[in-house]
């Protein structure tokens, strides 16, 4: 791979343009807001300005909420420039939005579950004790801990966020939601649950348990898979280890059903803040208001399956998806008849001039920085699987609502990217064609992924998902990475459930400087570790020699690494290695993932 190769960084132009109309004023507002702005040009472009495609979310959302109108993916990707979208804004403003907000319900009773809640419920009772649905958050804290103050924001956090203190009951057939009331005192759900459907107090405070340096990751790992009792609760608990005075580690789990990825972010951002107001750091935790709560949402959710515009866009995703194709990927064992889901991690950076590239290709092309990822690894499954109609799977945040911004809930939904590589296109044609699949799929991203199965009706196989075996997520840039927990600086342990929900899961993860990472989780029942580096390996390679020369086919893009390209010619081929001026050219015929 050479990054000398890659696209040079374009000039940037600085000059300030003060917003003219009301709209681009109230665009200035929003953008400073989103991207935590000091000021705003109406000559800015929002994927300049760090805008990505969950950032163009929210701004949806909130365009929808104040001006009263739709904001389509494609018009932003467009649109790019704040005045050229405020005039795009203003010729729509006619055609006012359908949608339906989400109001508060009457609580007392158990109340409905969305279709994902539904799904996982469903999911949970064929394997209690698994842990491949925990959403588990560790951070090592050094310093001295006031144990007081973290009960204290503990339990502002359990009495703010509903889904951290509900329960999940059955009822002909189906699960129901039922919201327990915040504990008086000392609130930290620690311990076990007890056996049975009966509610767990939650009323202890959070006990300190001695560990050693050496037991830091066996202990976090008990923690994390210890199972949740969904009907007992409680679905969120905590625990604390001590290896000195001044130095913890924290363990937060929550069961899927309650929270997600987004959700750890904001229980670890209002924790730091919470603690902060009640050692007395800052005056107050400044958190935000929480009009609604998600169960208010999984009513809001249910009362819309069957109006006609949810069923249009279920259509759109029933059209896209028919008759969709296994993904053959090569494996080093059978599928078992009865997997266990065991599966493992692994991942590394990627070069730092390699993101650089992924960026400026994306904001010079107005093209969606996912499908920058995606094409990259539809090049590599193409050359593993020699097929062209390449489905996978992504995450989307599902928070298509501002009310649902700062919840603690499940709202992530899975939705489906399918890109065909037929007809040999450029990788420039490849990328074009990723993209318009995922504004697609980020337009239509709250339709239920359990609902387009039901309605597909595909083959069912024991431990695989129905409509796509790998997986690519990319998980944008936080501020999680370096964190305060008062006068203690609270530093992230990397966390693994040691389950694995797809066959490969891979994730980019951005860092607040732009650096990124790759990593895969993947069913150890199917695959080495291995083969999943070199399938991380051969991604890497296609992204940097895709941008190098983004006009030259697909096929042609060579993705075996510099080791590997030595072994072939010498280490197989020993004449070789007399003639240095050798030349091989690697085209459609290196089907590698069969190696």
């Amino acid at each position: 791979m050479d990054t000398a190769r890659l696209p040079e960084p374009a000039p940037t132009v600085t000059e300030h343009v003060a917003p003219r109309t009301h709209t681009e004023q109230w665009l200035a507002d929003t953008w400073q807001s989103l991207l935590d702005l000091d000021t705003v040009s109406a000559t800015d472009n929002f994927f300049d300005l760090g805008g990505n495609s969950l950032l163009g979310t929210q701004l949806a959302a909130r365009v929808r909420d104040q001006l009263k109108t739709d904001l389509p993916p494609r018009e932003l990707f467009a649109n790019p420039v704040l005045h050229q979208l405020a005039d795009q804004i203003d010729r729509t403003t006619t055609t006012t939005t359908t949608s339906t907000p989400i109001l508060p319900v009457p609580r007392g009773e158990a109340l409905v579950c969305t279709r994902q809640q539904e799904g996982l419920w469903f999911e949970h009772q064929l394997d209690p004790q698994s842990a491949v649905y925990h959403i588990p958050a560790a951070l090592r804290l050094h310093g001295t801990l006031d144990h007081t103050a973290l009960n204290r924001a503990l339990h502002t956090l359990i009495t703010r966020h509903e889904a951290l203190r509900t329960r999940f009951v059955e009822h002909d057939g189906l699960p129901h939601q039922i919201i327990d009331p915040p504990p008086a005192d000392q609130p930290v759900p620690v311990g076990q649950p007890t056996p049975g459907d009966q509610p767990t107090p939650a009323v202890e405070p959070i006990t300190v348990v001695d560990i050693s340096a050496d037991a830091i990751d066996t202990w976090v790992d008990e923690q994390i898979s210890h199972p949740f009792n969904l009907a007992a609760g409680p679905v969120f608990r905590t625990a604390l280890g001590r290896l000195a005075p001044d130095d913890h580690v924290l363990v937060l789990v929550a069961h899927h059903i309650v929270a997600d990825g987004w959700s750890v972010g904001i229980l670890t951002t209002e924790l730091t803040r919470l603690y902060a107001a009640e050692t007395g750091l800052t005056t107050e935790a400044q958190l935000p208001d929480l009009p609604v709560q998600p169960a208010d949402h999984a009513v809001w959710q249910r009362a819309r399956l069957d109006d006609d515009e949810f069923t249009r866009r279920l259509d759109r995703w029933c059209t896209t998806l028919a008759d969709l194709p296994t993904l053959d990927f090569p494996t080093d064992r059978p599928r078992p008849a009865h997997p266990t889901g065991a599966g493992a991690w692994t991942g590394r950076p990627l070069p730092h001039d390699l993101a650089a590239a992924a960026h400026r290709y994306a904001r010079d092309n107005h093209v969606s920085f996912l499908a920058i990822h995606q094409a990259a690894l539809l090049t590599v499954l193409h050359r593993y699987t020699g097929q062209t109609d390449l489905p996978i799977g992504s995450v989307f945040s599902g928070r298509t609502h501002t009310s649902v911004e700062p919840l603690v809930g499940y709202f992530a939904n899975t939705v489906v990217l399918r890109t065909t590589t037929e007809g040999n296109p450029t990788f420039t044609e490849l990328i074009h064609r990723c993209h318009n699949t995922v504004l697609d799929a980020t337009a239509l991203q709250d339709i239920p992924f359990s609902l387009i199965v039901d309605n597909l009706q595909p083959e069912r196989i024991p431990g695989r998902n129905p409509l796509f075996q790998i997986s690519l997520t990319l998980q944008p840039a936080t501020t999680q990475n370096e964190l305060t927990l008062g006068t203690l600086t609270a530093n992230p342990i990397d966390t693994t459930t040691g389950n694995a929900r797809f066959d490969i899961a891979i994730d980019i993860q951005e860092t607040p400087d732009g650096h990124l990472t790759i990593a895969a989780e993947y069913s150890t029942e199917l695959f080495d570790t291995d083969r999943i580096n070199r399938l991380l390996d051969h991604y890497t390679t296609a992204l940097a020699n895709g941008l190098a020369q983004p006009d030259q086919p697909t096929e042609d893009i060579d993705i075996l690494t510099d080791s590997e390209r030595d072994h072939i010619l010498y280490s197989l081929n020993p004449a070789l290695s007399q003639d240095t001026d050798g030349q091989v050219a690697w085209g459609p015929s290196s089907q590698v993932g069969t190696a």
